[in-house]
């Protein structure tokens, strides 16, 4: 079954506030924000209803210089060492230096992705690098190999096309960013010479083709998988928030296995919680004020399910004692669940950064959430005789868990605070202790 509005209505009923839906409001576009005239009195021909449509794809070879010189420290940290007698290229000594800032966090998206795809095509790279003898025809210092490595893969991602600036970049601009990228300029032919040899030699139709086949099938898999998305019921209604994408062309189904073309379905087991293809999700990042007013908010499953085991242990008047490794939209999340049992939810401040409870400050923020109380102790400070804990009847922990089996490992570094050190096997073991003692305590 699907429920979906028919065609011939020229202007979205939409209001932005689906709190007052009931009194009568300005006219509003829902892709685009901005204010309608007023409905005519006179008849016209019928339109389509507005439908979300495929945004245009970014000009490829816009990342800025910080992007590039972010992904380089990424790519030194983590990057893979052999023995001495069978290094292809020598990066010098790795560091504990603090990495640089990024200006916001698309950059920093950028950055952590065009690193995970240095790391995965590093030894290819290595080939073509060596194979064009780049490093000795061009003089190139070994502290900024890693910064050729990621710009490397980048002009071969845009297949030797020169890199379009952007016009505020400017002032922003790196010397050794333009020192790398004229020597790759210079060599890009003979670099694209060794990548298609590389290719006839191992048969490869692309270079995914040289990744084993347990990888690239985890690659197929997390391109197909549906996003999940919460629905703010502390400001509107699941069903309200179903009108409005109908009233955008998004159909309804009846489930999961139906997710093709513009439609969503329910989630079976997070009853607040709306499932969308990843092409939908995009879409609606991109054009719609449900997800710019913080309405619907894009989140792993795995954190969804966690909040939704937590609602049936609420009841009226407890609060919720969380800790452990979380996001400020976690947080939000959870303060949604005992806002509607008038609790408080309690964040042990002793166990975060300030930079973490500035990011969950500004995320309460902006869903206008007023129900979380920082403590200052941390969590093994806390006893059972402590005043801001009399009310609590859930304790909801949530370790820094390893990620090296997670579909998009760089989503819950940069939005779940995740650490880098989760893609790293061998850190695995050391985060153990920490949430075993507070399970304990």
């Amino acid at each position: 079954m699907q429920r979906c509005v028919q065609s011939g209505i020229t202007e979205d009923r939409m209001t932005l506030d689906l709190k007052e839906k009931a009194h009568p409001q300005p006219h509003y576009n829902l892709l685009t924000s901005s204010p309608a005239p007023p409905p005519s009195t006179t008849k016209v021909p019928s339109t389509p209803t507005p439908t979300l449509s495929v945004a245009p794809v970014p000009p490829s070879g816009r990342l800025s210089d910080d992007v590039y010189h972010l992904a380089a420290a990424l790519f030194q940290q983590h990057r893979a060492e052999k023995p001495i007698h069978h290094c292809l290229i020598h990066y010098g000594e790795k560091t504990d230096a603090p990495l640089p800032e990024s200006p916001d966090k698309s950059s920093q998206k950028q950055a952590y992705q065009l690193a995970f795809n240095t790391l995965t095509y590093q030894d290819l790279l290595q080939d073509i690098i060596t194979d064009c003898c780049f490093i000795t025809t061009q003089h190139m210092p070994q502290d900024l190999l890693p910064l050729v490595m990621v710009m490397l893969f980048d002009l071969q991602d845009r297949k030797f096309l020169p890199r379009q600036r952007s016009t505020q970049e400017g002032e922003g601009q790196m010397p050794e960013v333009r020192e790398v990228e004229n020597s790759l300029d210079r060599c890009k032919t003979h670099l694209s010479a060794s990548l298609a040899r590389y290719r006839i030699k191992n048969g490869l139709l692309h270079i995914s083709c040289v990744l084993p086949d347990s990888i690239r099938t985890r690659q197929h898999r997390a391109a197909s998988l549906p996003c999940y998305a919460w629905v703010n019921t502390h400001t509107t209604s699941l069903e309200c928030v179903c009108e409005v994408l109908s009233g955008v062309g998004v159909c309804e189904v009846e489930c999961i296995s139906a997710l093709k073309g513009n439609v969503f379905c329910r989630d079976p087991l997070c009853s607040d919680t709306l499932v969308f293809s990843q092409n939908v999700s995009t879409l609606l990042q991109q054009q719609n004020t449900l997800m710019t007013q913080h309405t619907l908010n894009i989140q792993d499953r795995s954190v969804c399910l966690a909040v939704s085991s937590l609602r049936p242990l609420l009841s009226e008047q407890c609060d919720v004692l969380l800790l452990g490794s979380f996001s400020g939209l976690t947080v939000t999340y959870i303060a949604v669940q005992a806002a509607a049992c008038s609790g408080w939810v309690l964040l042990c401040g002793g166990d975060h950064s300030p930079e973490q409870r500035q990011d969950i400050q500004t995320t309460l923020n902006h869903h206008d959430m007023k129900n979380v109380r920082v403590l200052e102790e941390g969590f093994q400070e806390l006893d059972v005789w402590n005043p801001s804990v009399q009310r609590v009847k859930a304790i909801l922990l949530l370790p820094q868990c390893s990620v090296t089996a997670s579909n998009d490992p760089l989503d819950t570094i940069l939005t779940e605070h995740g650490g880098q050190e989760t893609l790293i096997c061998s850190r695995t073991c050391a985060m153990v202790p920490s949430p075993r003692t507070d399970y304990t305590h």
